[in-house]
């Protein structure tokens, strides 16, 4: 364990991997800071509320849920016909994993 740490960071390559990671870094905060209140402006003024809700959730969503089960989740959906096959292949799932 200790020796790979030791192997990177003595590495010649190590402050060029530093650098290109904190440019990415900034790079992706400088795009996504403005998206997101660009966002937020606009959903604020969204005149239809259903529209807004949705895309509240959306965006949200993977902070909360993993990305694995945000994809499972149509498929679920699809294949179900009812709120209750959808609660046993909830329950199927969580307990075969």
């Amino acid at each position: 364990g200790l020796k790979h740490f030791n192997l990177f960071f003595n590495s010649p390559r190590f402050f060029v991997l530093l650098q290109n990671t904190l440019t990415l870094s900034l790079y992706s905060l400088a795009a996504s800071f403005p998206l997101a209140i660009i966002l937020a402006l606009v959903l604020n003024y969204t005149p239809r509320h259903g529209l807004k809700r949705f895309a509240q959730t959306v965006s949200y969503a993977p902070h909360f849920i993993s990305t694995v089960v945000l994809v499972g989740m149509p498929k679920v959906l699809k294949r179900s016909s009812s709120t209750t096959s959808v609660t046993m292949t909830a329950r199927k799932m969580s307990i075969t994993s």
